[in-house]
């Protein structure tokens, strides 16, 4: 199995949301990782949120997909997340073997 890893970093200036979760995500930076299988050709997408409280020090990959992804960047970069949520920002990619 020949499993290519590309990682990337979002910027949220204010919390968001994202499609599929109901919790409000906090301001900061967030890993993407896309993991993409030559055979047969697949890939997922997650998206590296951080712990909070007791869960400090513990991270979640959040399954998500390019399109939900993006329409959180829109909704952020036209300002309709709600009151409170932000404009955000996508890092170059990274190449990982």
């Amino acid at each position: 199995m020949n499993t290519r890893s590309t990682r990337s970093t979002l910027t949220f200036a204010r919390p968001f949301r994202l499609r599929g979760y109901p919790d409000k995500l906090p301001a900061g930076d967030y890993e993407i990782i896309t993991e993409t299988d030559a055979s047969p050709p697949g890939s997922a997408r997650y998206l590296s949120v951080p712990g909070t409280g007791f869960l400090n020090g513990v991270t979640e990959l959040r399954q998500t997909t390019g399109r939900d992804l993006e329409a959180a960047l829109c909704r952020a970069q036209e300002g309709r997340n709600g009151p409170g949520l932000s404009d955000a920002a996508l890092s170059p990619q990274e190449d990982l073997i």
